[in-house]
């Protein structure tokens, strides 16, 4: 990987920018294939699904291998219509082989019919070994599809790709296929090493066509793949019966079964099944019976009166009642359903009038969605010329006489009917439907068939099963339309394999990355702290060493928690409780520092704390634990420890308390000498550290108050990135200087999820402080945004250092003085080990350092030593 991007095969974006005049190299993407390849002739006698047809084939070079793979399969150029290109997205390739295809096939077309490109890999990336076939796949689908996809995102042509020039274009979209006829596609690709080959294919539909060969194939006209995006508005159209045609063929289908009737009944367009099934009248005939009755229906709806039908739940009897303000015979019974229900027919005033009669009376009433008002007055208007079409549509070839009595709902008896059934049978007669409503198709008419059976009747069995040696096996051309179902699982994956296969979540700069294979009741993570990742850490260095921030230590726990609570929308903050740092965290100037941070999250459902620790070292070194901090969400309209929690403090309160602060007595701090003197007792503080805007002290009454601005760490960054983060710790660790000191214990913590964000926005904030000895001193902290709009961190019990040993004196401008209130570790020579060494030592030391030099040592070695000077030969260095 490193050695393709360092020559600029791979894009260092990771988009393949085919053809565009940003290509810089192309995606890597991941895929498996297979293609089976046979000869025409095998595929058409063993039964399979041919996807497309194989004209030519060669490996060899660009141009050149074009035009030999096209002259030795002895077809013209200008016959195809689209290549699809290997594109490999570099500024040098594409253009190449652009020319290659421009030499060929661009000088047979014309610029107002141009060849069409295209490549994959924009979408899907180089596959690597796959990436042929991802070509070839791609283009039999538009052989069978008729479609010409567009090449995606290419904004602006390169500028060495003439394409007009070259009679070449790229779809803006997806198009018909170009031309008419045969459908021809050549796929171009070329290997790493200079394998390059060249393939011509054809469609299935139209090449086994023109052969005269019957073989499967998935290719259909442009028309009929679009057509069935108007599936609705063709229903519409009622150009034949539907129901008439379906009956007619099932009847066809139980005479397949050697099902054939004992007697037959039937209602409106039913009738026309039911005198086929009697033998009356031919196929033909049934089937032109059918479409005359839907064209003349459709006649009335093209009207002048328009009509409706209404489903009801009411009785024969009850349809008398209803009807009574109307005019007479301008409802009727279209059918009687159940003896609670039939269906009316009338004009659409009457209809609609009806409907709220009926539901006033709390029955069922609706109006079914027909256009044709079937068994209505509404169709004398075309019973006429209806009957005569049929007259005229009669071939005059009557059927046999019919053995098999029909029995019509309008014009038999029901009691005729009724006489074929024994009177021992229940009133509901038993009967079995081939077609149920929401049902499989063909298990219902297996189910029908088998009852048949049942019963006694004969079935040919063999037929119904399809068990026909001579049948050929239907095979699956596509994929099915809808998603897999995966709730049942056939294979066995470990818990390792599949966390390492879903993955988690990204390791950050603050965080770290998760452990592998941990248990979620005691989750860690484990981080890699560098000063060459996180150059803003080198800005926090306490005499001398450079230490990773307190603050930084809480903002681990804060984000470790959110990731396990998964960011929850109901959370408003996190409050730490009782927070001990042991000791600093070393950050090495050169190599890393490895941390560890473990949390034990609530064991039951009543307890909402996390209790966490963080540990680190360096190379082989022991661990070394930092700090301990026991942390808990604070929820909207929930409290933390009865309702003590530190944002549930009166706002209003604080915000007063806040106005009234600054009506004190106070004094400006100079922040720079703050700081200065922080530099004098060892603690240097970087620029990203000095985010102390401004400071106000009330030393009388042991309050202050100023405003803190968010650094641009992303700056220092390494390509000035840096991870989102709820607050960093540069910010959080100079909220704390408001208090003109510096923290080293705190016992509760509130922090909120809604800060403010991005360098130079700004926090203020006031503290109050108590003395506790003359070096330290606890003091509470709030601190909000420029409005004041809701808490933004909250500190209560904040144990601190004073710089100084006088807390006015940190006030004073005078106090800011260049003296050093610590000690440093100065080594020097042991003049003991010295005179033990030999006896010629003391004098050589004292000859290269001097006198002056031996009672630096011996002074360096007993403090207050007193020393006899005899004579006044010594020098005034050696007497100071």
């Amino acid at each position: 990987m490193h050695q393709l991007a360092a020559i600029h095969i791979i894009s260092p974006d990771g988009i393949s920018h085919t053809f565009n005049n940003r290509a810089n190299g192309y995606s890597r993407g991941e895929g498996i294939g297979s293609l089976i390849v046979k000869s025409l002739s095998n595929a058409i006698r063993d039964g399979d699904t041919i996807r497309a047809v194989i004209k030519g084939s060669r490996p060899g070079g660009s141009s050149d291998l074009i035009r030999d793979v096209y002259r030795e399969a002895g077809l013209p150029l200008d016959k195809t219509d689209y290549v699809e290109l290997h594109g490999t997205s570099t500024p040098v390739g594409d253009p190449l082989e652009l020319s290659a295809i421009a030499a060929t096939f661009g000088s047979s077309r014309t610029p107002s019919q141009p060849l069409y490109v295209g490549s994959i890999k924009q979408a899907v990336g180089h596959t690597k070994g796959c990436a042929s076939l991802a070509g070839l796949f791609k283009s039999m689908l538009c052989l069978e599809k008729g479609i010409v996809l567009p090449t995606a995102e290419v904004d602006q042509v390169n500028p060495k790709r003439k394409l007009v020039d070259w009679n070449l274009a790229l779809p803006e979209r997806a198009m018909d296929w170009p031309s008419s006829g045969c459908r021809r596609i050549s796929v171009n690709s070329f290997g790493f090493g200079g394998a390059n080959a060249h393939v011509i294919l054809d469609d299935a539909h139209h090449y086994t066509q023109a052969h005269a060969l019957k073989g499967k194939h998935s290719t259909t006209s442009t028309k009929t793949s679009l057509w069935y995006r108007r599936t609705d508005s063709v229903l519409d159209i009622t150009m034949y019966t539907p129901m008439g045609a379906l009956m007619i063929a099932l009847v066809d289908l139980l005479a397949e079964y050697s099902i054939r009737p004992k007697a037959v009944v039937g209602h409106s367009s039913g009738k026309i099944a039911a005198t086929y099934a009697a033998g009356i009248p031919t196929h033909e005939d049934a089937i032109k019976v059918a479409y005359l009755r839907g064209v003349y229906s459709e006649r009335v709806s093209q009207g002048p009166r328009s009509g409706r039908m209404l489903a009801a739940g009411i009785s024969e009897q009850e349809t008398h009642i209803y009807p009574k303000a109307m005019p007479s015979e301008c409802v009727v019974i279209a059918c009687v359903n159940s003896p609670k229900s039939v269906t009316l027919s009338s004009d659409v005033e009457y209809i609609d009038q009806l409907e709220i009669d009926i539901l006033k009376d709390s029955k069922f009433a609706r109006k079914l969605r027909v256009a044709t008002v079937y068994h209505s007055p509404l169709m004398r208007m075309v019973a006429e010329d209806c009957m005569s079409a049929m007259i005229d549509a009669d071939n005059g070839e009557p059927q046999d006489t019919a053995t098999v009595p029909m029995f019509s709902s309008v014009t038999a008896p029901l009691v005729q009917i009724m006489e074929l059934v024994d009177k021992k049978l229940p009133s509901e007669l038993p009967y079995t439907s081939i077609l149920v409503s929401g049902e499989d198709a063909v298990t219902t008419y297996l189910k029908a068939a088998g009852h048949v059976w049942a019963l006694g009747m004969p079935v040919s069995l063999d037929n119904a099963n399809q068990n026909k040696p001579s049948q050929a096996v239907q095979v699956a051309v596509d994929l099915p339309s809808y998603p897999w179902n995966h709730e049942k699982v056939y294979w066995h994956e470990s818990a390792a394999t599949k966390e390492q296969r879903l993955g988690q979540k990204a390791r950050t700069d603050l965080l770290g990355i998760a452990v592998e294979h941990q248990n979620p009741l005691e989750p860690q993570w484990r981080n890699y702290l560098r000063v060459r990742e996180n150059p803003w850490i080198e800005d926090h260095k306490i005499t001398g060493a450079t230490l990773y921030p307190g603050a930084g230590m809480l903002i681990m726990v804060l984000e470790a928690v959110r990731e396990i609570t998964g960011g929850e929308k109901s959370a408003k903050g996190i409050e730490f409780v009782d927070v001990h740092f042991d000791r600093g965290l070393v950050i090495p100037s050169e190599g890393s520092a490895k941390t560890l941070l473990r949390i034990q999250t609530p064991h039951d459902a009543e307890s909402s704390h996390y209790n966490s620790a963080i540990f680190s070292r360096i190379g082989e070194g022991s661990w070394t634990k930092h700090c301990f901090v026991n942390s808990s969400i604070v929820s909207e309209g929930t409290n933390v420890d009865g309702g003590s929690d530190l944002a549930s403090f009166e706002w209003e309160t604080q915000i007063s308390a806040f106005d009234a602060i600054k009506r004190l007595p106070s004094r400006e701090v100079d922040v720079k000498k703050f700081y200065e003197s922080l530099d004098n007792v060892g603690m240097n503080y970087g620029p990203s550290f000095r985010n102390l805007a401004s400071l106000t002290v009330s030393p009388e009454n042991g309050c202050s108050h100023g405003t803190v601005k968010i650094p641009d760490t992303r700056s220092v960054m390494p390509y000035e990135y840096e991870f989102p983060h709820i607050i960093d710790p540069a910010t959080l660790d100079a909220i704390f200087h408001l208090l003109a000191a510096v923290p080293y214990l705190l016992e509760r913590l509130f922090i909120s999820f809604k800060q403010p964000q991005g360098a130079g926005s700004v926090f203020t904030g006031f503290g109050q402080k108590a003395n506790r000895s003359d070096k330290q001193l606890a003091a509470d902290l709030v601190v909000s945004d420029e409005c004041w709009s809701e808490p933004k961190v909250i500190v209560k019990g904040l144990i601190m250092r004073q710089v100084s040993s006088d807390l006015s004196n940190i006030f004073s401008d005078s106090a800011m003085t260049s003296e050093k209130k610590t000690t440093n570790i100065v080594w020097k020579a042991d003049p003991e080990s010295l005179l033990r060494r030999s006896e010629a030592a003391v004098p050589s030391y004292i000859e290269i350092a001097g006198l002056q030099g031996w009672l630096e040592l011996e002074c360096h070695k007993s403090n207050g030593l007193r020393v006899l000077l005899v004579g006044n030969t010594l020098d005034g260095d050696v007497l100071s």
